[in-house]
Formats: structure tokens, C-alpha cells, sequence
């Protein structure tokens, strides 16, 4: 799950490694593990979730000071939850979200 979050958060040196993974242990012990779970979701066990534009969505939070990566971290959290609940039960085993708005919401913040 912490390399899919450097590959959402478009770091791809050391540095940007580091803060990714800096900003995961951040998060409460409980949302890691929902974290995990969702980004782990394939599609075939289990119900998965294709966030759209979620790497927009956290490279522009992490490079807004006023956002930041831990904040956006648990945005896109509360956009798997919401996504879980909402689409319980469908039939489909893979559902796609469109985040293109709060994305833009990160940029502008």
C-alpha cells in the first residue's frame, strides 16, 4: 500500500519517498489498516474502487501547504468509505469515482 501511495503522490526519488511514507505513519493505526485494505482491493475477492484522478488529487495536496499529504491521505480515505457504503451490495466488482473536483480543490486551496 505505501508504494501505491508514492505512485499516486508522483514521487519517484528518495525524497518523495520518504515524505509518503512519513505522511502514512501519520495516520492513525486504525485508518492504515482501512487504507490498506481498500488500495489492496482487486476487483475479484473483494469489491475494488478506481478513484479517478486520485494521483492529481494527492500531488496537488502535497505540493499545497495548505492541504498537505496527510490531510489528503484521509480524504481519499473518506472517499473509499463513503464509496463502500454507498455501493454495497452492487453487483459490480469494480466501481469507478470520479474525484476531479475535490482534486481541483487541493490545487486551489
Amino acid at each position: 500500500a505505501l508504494v501505491r501511495m508514492a505512485c499516486l503522490s508522483r514521487v519517484f526519488d528518495i525524497k518523495g519517498g520518504e515524505k509518503v511514507r512519513e505522511a502514512f505513519m501519520a495516520l492513525e493505526t486504525q485508518e492504515r489498516a482501512a487504507l490498506v485494505e481498500f488500495l489492496n482491493a482487486d476487483g475479484i475477492k473483494e469489491k475494488g474502487f478506481l478513484i479517478y484522478n486520485s494521483p492529481r488529487l494527492i500531488s496537488n495536496a502535497m505540493n499545497n501547504p495548505a492541504v498537505g499529504l496527510v490531510p489528503a491521505m484521509r480524504m481519499l480515505l473518506k472517499v473509499y468509505t463513503l464509496a463502500a457504503k454507498e455501493y454495497h451490495g452492487c453487483e459490480r466488482n469494480v466501481v469507478t469515482i470520479m474525484v476531479d473536483d475535490l482534486a481541483l480543490l487541493a490545487e486551489r486551496c
